[in-house]
């Protein structure tokens, strides 16, 4: 990722020193170009993203991602390095996350799927890192969906789950409320927290970021 952003600062120079012969004020140019790059940046790899990402950290491997949405965390874990398998109950959503992850260059490290996470369709232990983003509040049991992250992981492997904070939730209920939809989200992490330690002695960490806290753990059940 830091690549691509030094390479398209590069670009934004050799912009602006073409603009400069048309006696547009370099400095203006950049910087006018350089916004654009950042929010096209912006809306690729949101903070949050980055965030769970960090904590995560890159590897290799194989990586679940359970509520595919948009195609964020799915296109944010194959940056990362991971080999991703990306599921929804939509296909209309799978559609267009395909065409969300083409226009980034790693679509052939995610294989998008059809898919119920409540009834995983793989063996127990298949994967390094499973991972939902702003998903398990859709589920109509995120108790279930959990139950079936820590099955499908491995030992030793990590859970990475990402729910709207109080702030977050304020933010896409309003979003929904202008389109004339109503939003629901009755779930915290902290709900998600206190399950996997009750029923699996599992023991995250928990960090807050702009619009969702951010759980990851070690998959230590048995």
């Amino acid at each position: 990722m830091v690549d691509f952003l030094m390479y398209t600062i590069v670009l934004a120079f050799d912009y602006a020193r073409l603009e400069l012969a048309s006696h547009v004020d370099i400095i203006s140019c950049f910087l006018s170009l350089l916004k654009k790059i950042f929010k096209i940046w912006g809306d690729k790899m949101e903070r949050d993203i980055q965030d769970a990402l960090e904590m995560l950290g890159r590897g290799k491997g194989f990586a679940l991602d359970i509520g595919t949405g948009r195609g964020r965390m799915a296109l944010g874990l194959a940056e990362y390095g991971y080999d991703v398998v990306s599921l929804d109950e939509s296909l209309e959503a799978l559609k267009r996350a395909r065409e969300f992850i083409r226009e980034s260059g790693v679509e052939e490290k995610v294989l998008l799927m059809v898919g119920d996470g409540h009834s995983l369709p793989f063996l127990d232990e298949t994967f390094d890192v499973v991972a939902t983003y702003n998903a398990l509040h859709h589920m109509r049991d995120y108790k279930r969906v959990l139950d079936e992250m820590v099955r499908v992981c491995k030992k030793g492997g990590k859970i990475v789950i990402s729910e709207l904070n109080e702030y977050g939730k304020k933010v896409v209920e309003e979003s929904h409320r202008k389109r004339g939809s109503h939003h629901e989200a009755n779930i915290s992490i902290v709900d998600v927290s206190s399950y996997l330690e009750k029923e699996y002695r599992i023991v995250g960490e928990i960090k807050p970021s702009e619009r969702t806290d951010i759980y990851i753990a070690t998959n230590i059940s048995f």
